[in-house]
């Protein structure tokens, strides 16, 4: 007996999520509704779900562009050898030094500057004495941080704004190259 085929539908994330929301409504166990409203949480943080456009993006795309533009230009300002400009769904990035390094603004965390060390077995992080930034250590990279709002990056005029930056970058590249085995 031959088994019958079921048709495979293709279901997005924003379509549970919109469920879940009629679902919400229909509940009364309150661990029910907390576990629904935990998890359109989850979807929401990784933008899985179809959310209200607000004007706020007005300035929002332009401003991401201008803060592209300050680091080229603080990377200019600190002597950097670059490569290329390049750019995906969820970042925008400079390769440098004969893609030894990148300096990275990643969508999902706009609010930070990443200094990347593409490829880290080539690197001793014991080398590294004074770390004025963090550095994190992931399978095959090392980074650098430079989180906007814990230096106050836009209260700062544009001339501050873009001392910071260069200064982060220049640090971050000397740093790593101190760290190169």
């Amino acid at each position: 007996m031959e088994q019958e085929e079921k048709p495979y539908k293709h279901i997005r994330w924003y379509q549970i999520y919109n469920w879940l929301t009629e679902v919400k409504v229909k509940l009364e166990d309150p661990v029910g509704i907390y576990l629904v409203k935990a998890f359109q949480r989850f979807l929401e943080v990784k933008q899985m779900s179809l959310q209200r456009i607000g004007w706020e993006y007005i300035n929002g795309v332009p401003g991401m562009n201008n803060l592209f533009t300050m680091l080229d230009v603080a990377l200019d300002r600190a002597s950097i050898p670059r490569h290329s400009k390049t750019a995906g769904w969820d970042y925008g990035a400079y390769w440098l030094d004969d893609r030894k390094y990148t300096a990275v603004i990643h969508y999902d965390q706009h609010l930070i500057i990443t200094f990347e060390i593409v490829d880290k077995t080539e690197y001793d992080k014991s080398l590294l004495k004074d770390d004025k930034y963090e550095l994190r250590e992931g399978k095959e990279r090392l980074w650098f941080r430079l989180p906007l709002e814990e230096i106050h990056f836009f209260s700062l005029d544009k001339d501050e704004q873009l001392e910071e930056i260069t200064k982060f970058v220049k640090t971050a590249y000397s740093e790593a190259e101190r760290m190169r085995i």
